[in-house]
């Protein structure tokens, strides 16, 4: 009867227990998804190079990866994280193995507007996409775009040496750089609509990848 008692009494705290251990195990297995689909759509990028493509003019899954980590990651420090370490280790090969010529020894660090850039669309991921709908992911979208070429193009006027530092060499920078502008609004939307949808879609069907909590 005590042994009856006692554990009756022990109950809820072990219900606790459990409920602790599931929640946490879902954490830790939608944030390993996360951090993976992280990876592998940044390293998506390197696709046209195997193929021989060595210029994709703008088209890439960054900013869209960038308003996704700021999205899903509930922690921020996770959502700043691992889309620039994605993105540093993208770099790192690109640079160095297919891009080599381009460089005078290691590239460790190269373009460093770029994460400029995509530090200021993980915060607009954060910000603006707290609520995931279609119509907010392509305003967001064309919004990163806008952010990438004003951000990417005005460092690289002040910092490259190929334009005067005066008015008119800020606008030669920005309208040599418009006809890879529309290969950056479109490669945003395609792959915020595609890498969106797809998680949306994986939330509502498995468990492993519903909302994490801070």
């Amino acid at each position: 009867m005590f042994l009856f008692l006692t554990f009756t009494l022990n109950l809820p705290h072990q219900i606790k227990l459990q409920f602790i251990e599931m929640t946490e195990k879902k954490i830790n297995a939608r944030l390993g998804i996360l951090i993976l689909i992280v990876f592998l759509v940044t390293l998506s990028r390197l696709v046209p190079y195997l193929f021989g493509i060595e210029e994709t003019f703008n088209f890439s899954p960054l900013a869209a990866v960038a308003l996704f980590g700021g999205a899903y990651f509930a922690n921020r420090i996770n959502a700043v994280l691992f889309p620039l370490i994605a993105l540093w280790v993208s770099n790192l090969i690109l640079d160095n193995v297919f891009l080599a010529q381009y460089y005078d020894g290691l590239a460790l660090f190269a373009n460093w507007e770029v994460y400029v850039a995509i530090l200021a669309i993980i915060g607009l991921g954060i910000a603006l996409l707290k609520k995931v709908t279609l119509p907010r992911v392509i305003g967001v979208s064309l919004l990163a775009s806008i952010v990438f070429f004003l951000a990417t193009n005005f460092m690289v006027w002040v910092s490259s040496g190929m334009y005067t530092h005066t008015f008119e060499g800020l606008v030669e920078c920005y309208v040599l750089a418009v006809p890879f502008f529309k290969n950056t609004l479109f490669g945003d939307l395609v792959f915020s609509i595609i890498l969106f949808g797809a998680f949306e879609w994986a939330v509502s069907r498995f468990p492993s990848f519903q909302a994490e909590t801070a």
